[in-house]
């Protein structure tokens, strides 16, 4: 089940919040791919943080992730995708919910986080 989450985001909708930590730490979110978001129609997502970008990723449609294998650093901040579920949500089109998982160095506090849906 979907259950409840912040979207449909279109085109180049973005969303960002500043959140009140003391420096380090895990920032996980759940990104979910409904119907037919993929890589053959320009379809990604992106992250920043701070303003310095973490990574952008174009999603390929009914692609499965691996954290052990999906993963790297950009700017200081390590990532990684997993698949966590697949599902039928809207259509016929297979959904993919994906977690993605960026740790956060310890100099980065009270850390804006801004995430742009790219199409």
């Amino acid at each position: 089940a979907v259950g409840n989450f912040l979207g449909r985001l279109g085109g180049t909708t973005s969303i960002e919040k500043t959140y009140a930590t003391g420096g380090g730490g895990v920032f996980n979110f759940d990104f979910l791919a409904f119907d037919s978001f993929d890589a053959g129609n320009g379809d990604g997502f992106s992250v920043q943080i701070n303003g310095i970008d973490v990574f952008s990723h174009i999603h390929n449609y009914n692609r499965t992730y691996d954290k052990s294998v999906d993963n790297g650093v950009s700017n200081g901040f390590a990532w990684s995708l997993d698949t966590t579920e697949t599902f039928n949500a809207f259509s016929s089109w297979a959904d993919t919910r994906i977690r993605v998982s960026i740790e956060l160095p310890d100099d980065v506090v009270n850390p804006t986080i801004k995430i742009k849906q790219t199409s």
